[in-house]
Parts: structure tokens; sequence; C-alpha cells
């Protein structure tokens, strides 16, 4: 991987990877993305990615398991807006599109290969700091379709909302709060089950000691 400054105003990355899979052979994946500023606390930036996964041990072997299934693979495209409002604060917002093809989905009692799926959607995040406190929250409102048979993919939520508190005590210590929100999603295009949406909630306390962090969840 790769990250060039053209000229003040203007940056490129990229990034490649070669894999050479025992079981699928070869694949090439990577990234190519353009940052250019319009001032120094305005950027807009677009970004293209090509990616592999194989089969794990679960889809292949697990419950429901396929050990026929090829492996997935996905193209993402992504602009986005990124605003400094002040050194304590900022805002990013992003339009995203995921084309799947070999989507590895069950169909209620096995795993299989979806021809084509495609995802669209938005991310918003803002971040402040507040004296020694840091918030920040996210939203991903996406569209994850399963174009082969023309419905919403499973297990998908549309809508994720994710706020978090963290406070900066001395001594490197920092206690923080994690609330995470989803929404109701379909449980498989094979049945009418609608699984709940739900509220997650975590706390966590770290402290820094001689150069080991130690955490608590």
């Amino acid at each position: 991987s790769s990250t060039h400054s053209i000229s003040e105003k203007l940056q490129t990355n990229f990034g490649i990877r070669a894999q050479n899979h025992s079981t699928y052979n070869s694949f090439t994946s990577g990234n190519v993305g353009i940052n250019y500023y319009l001032n120094p606390r305005f950027a807009i930036s677009v970004g293209l990615a090509k990616s592999f996964r194989a089969p794990d041990a679960t889809d292949l072997f697990g419950y429901g398991g396929n050990d026929k299934l090829n492996p997935e693979e996905s193209r993402t495209g992504e602009i986005s807006i990124k605003y400094r409002v002040s050194d304590k604060e900022s805002f990013v917002g992003s339009l995203f599109h995921n084309k799947i093809t070999n989507l590895i989905e069950s169909d209620g009692t096995k795993m299989q290969n979806i021809n084509k799926a495609r995802i669209n959607g938005i991310d918003i995040s803002y971040v402040k700091y507040v004296n020694n406190n840091r918030f920040d929250i996210q939203y991903t409102y996406q569209e994850p379709k399963d174009q082969t048979n023309n419905v919403i993919l499973s297990r998908r939520p549309r809508n994720r909302l994710i706020g978090n508190m963290t406070l900066f005590l001395k001594n490197s210590q920092s206690i923080g709060i994690t609330t995470m929100y989803e929404s109701s999603r379909d449980n498989s295009i094979y049945d009418a089950n609608q699984l709940g949406g739900y509220v997650l909630v975590d706390a966590n306390y770290t402290r820094d000691i001689q150069g080991y962090e130690i955490g608590f969840k």
C-alpha cells in the first residue's frame, strides 16, 4: 500500500494484495482513493475497493454447512465529505455502494451462494471533545438487496446508531460507555419471521501501567 501527496490539496492512496488460497486458487484485491482539500478544514474523498472472502469453517461444516460454496467477491465505491469544525470537533458523511457476487447466505436449512447482492447506504459520524471528554455518534442507513431473489437481504438491519462517551482521567486512565441500537430485520428470505431490534450497552475501563494497557469491559 502507498499514500502520495500530489500537492497540498490533493492526496492519493492505493493498495494491492495477491492471495493464493489452497482451495480457491489466486485472487487479487485492493483499493484506490483520492482525497482533495477544498480548504484546510473541508475535504472530499472518493474510494474504490475490491475484496475476496473465502467460506469459513462455519459456512462449510457448521450447522447447515455446504462444502460446495464458492468465495464471495465484492466491489465497493464510496464518496465522503469531511469537515473539521475545529481542533475538537469534526464531521464525516459518506455514501457507499457495495456490489457482491456469490454472497454466502442461508436458505433456512443450508448455506448457499446468492448470485448477486447490492448494499447502498449512507454513513454519518460526528466527534466532539469537551474538556477531558470525547463524544462521538455514528448513524448508518443501508438498503441491503438480494438482486437474485428481488428481496431484502436477511439479518441485515436498515438502521444502526452508535453513541460513545469517553472520559479521560489522570494517570493514563479512561472510562467509556458505548450504546448501539440496531433496527429489526428479516430472519430469512424463505420465511416471514422478523428478528426484533435491540440496544446493546458496553462500559469499559482502561489504565496504562508502565507501558502495559489493562482494561475491563
